[in-house]
């Protein structure tokens, strides 16, 4: 543990929530140590648990076929959830581990003592798989429903030689190697949002972005839908403008991989998708699929400048609301009414997304005539109708 002790976790969630961004805790499902002879601490539940674990590929494993395992995994997802202001949980894509030639994953003995009905070891195997995503998302509900369940599946779910809706694709497959049946999880609305990790080129000869990108998108029916895109290979093969267009045909967004090349700006990324592509700020899209009631925030009603020492600001009040329907921030909007004068607003004219009940009027000219709108956005992402509008000059 660090010392002085302090937790990294509630860091980090604080940060985020301070610039208005979501933090979405993210786990791996079996995987308990990358190397079967890594040191582990003294309170891992190894040392208090070795019948649950299983060996393979140098990696120490959760045992999917364990009901203790799935139950010690979701008490570790409800203590997250419960003591901590998360905004989502995100699962990896590590299910049953990646297949190794020739070398079965040692699972025989659990299947011959605890079958369940199956005679199929791989239908057993998926059956595991959707035990625990279902009863994941069960505890999530339990605790905080507004909190989502989210997972980044390896890309490709079948290929059309093994199942005739399957991609025109011919590499791994989730569900025949990794036992991940994405698709039932939609169905049966236990995940919020799937990421599928694209992270091939556009034209890749066994894994083609773009057949990937519509596929997902035919297939995927309740859970939002983002690409999981490599930063690395997309800058290398310069496809970054052709892969955000379909993406944006096709998809609700786009997580970018690995973080560490956008830090470097890799070939020259950042400035592209701040100057380019994502020069306005974006609202996360609404999950009201899990609201539960609660409905689209009603609109900021009280909106006024009000002049203090230090400049002008837009102030306004809202009513309290509670259990994931409490205000998570207010959007800002402005346009200059010289330019066209409306009552509605467009994301280009987000000036402000901000937790405080207050936005600075900036000083430009002193001529330049501008109208305002606000709208609350709540732990659903639902955002409100606009505020009434407000005149400035600035």
């Amino acid at each position: 543990a660090p010392q002085p002790e302090w937790d990294p976790m509630a860091f980090l969630i604080e940060e985020c929530h301070k610039r208005c961004m979501e933090f979405h805790a993210w786990i791996n499902p079996y995987r308990a140590a990358t190397g079967a002879n890594n040191q582990l601490s003294y309170l891992h539940p190894y040392h208090r648990h070795p019948t649950w674990f299983l060996k393979y590929n140098n990696q120490l494993l959760y045992n999917p076929g364990l009901e203790e395992c799935r139950e010690y995994i979701c008490l570790v997802v409800g203590d997250i959830v419960r003591r901590y202001d998360i905004d989502a949980i995100h699962m990896d894509d590590y299910f049953y581990p990646y297949p190794v030639a020739g070398v079965p994953f040692p699972d025989a003995e659990t299947f011959r003592r605890h079958p369940r009905g199956f005679s199929d070891i791989n239908e057993w195997r998926r059956d595991n798989v959707n035990k625990l995503i279902e009863e994941i998302k069960a505890t999530i509900d339990a605790h905080k429903p507004h909190v989502r369940f989210g997972i980044s599946p390896f890309g490709i779910y079948r290929n059309q030689k093994n199942w005739s809706k399957g991609s025109r694709t011919n590499g791994l497959q989730n569900y025949d190697e990794l036992f991940a049946d994405v698709l039932l999880w939609d169905k049966m609305g236990w995940v919020d949002y799937i990421m599928p990790q694209l992270y091939w080129e556009m034209g890749h000869k066994a894994a083609d972005y773009t057949e990937l990108a519509y596929w997902w998108q035919k297939h995927l029916t309740k859970a939002h839908y983002y690409i999981g895109q490599s930063v690395e290979r997309t800058m290398k093969v310069n496809e970054l403008h052709p892969k955000l267009v379909i993406a944006h045909d096709t998809s609700h967004g786009v997580a970018m991989w690995p973080a560490d090349e956008i830090f470097k700006d890799f070939k020259g990324i950042v400035r592209q998708l701040r100057d380019v592509y994502w020069s306005h700020p974006a609202l996360t899209p609404s999950y009201e699929s899990i609201s539960l009631g609660a409905h689209r925030p009603e609109p900021v009603q009280s909106v006024w400048i009000e002049k203090e020492e230090d400049g002008r600001y837009l102030k306004w009040r809202t009513p309290l609301y509670e259990g994931g329907a409490e205000t998570k921030y207010y959007v800002v909007y402005a346009y200059d009414r010289s330019r066209r004068d409306t009552n509605g607003a467009s994301p280009e004219d987000i000036v402000a997304i901000t937790q405080h009940p207050f936005y600075k009027l900036p000083v430009l000219n002193g001529k330049t005539k501008v109208s305002y709108f606000v709208t609350q956005v709540n732990r659903y992402n639902a955002e409100s109708p606009m505020s009434k509008r407000v005149k400035a000059v600035i």
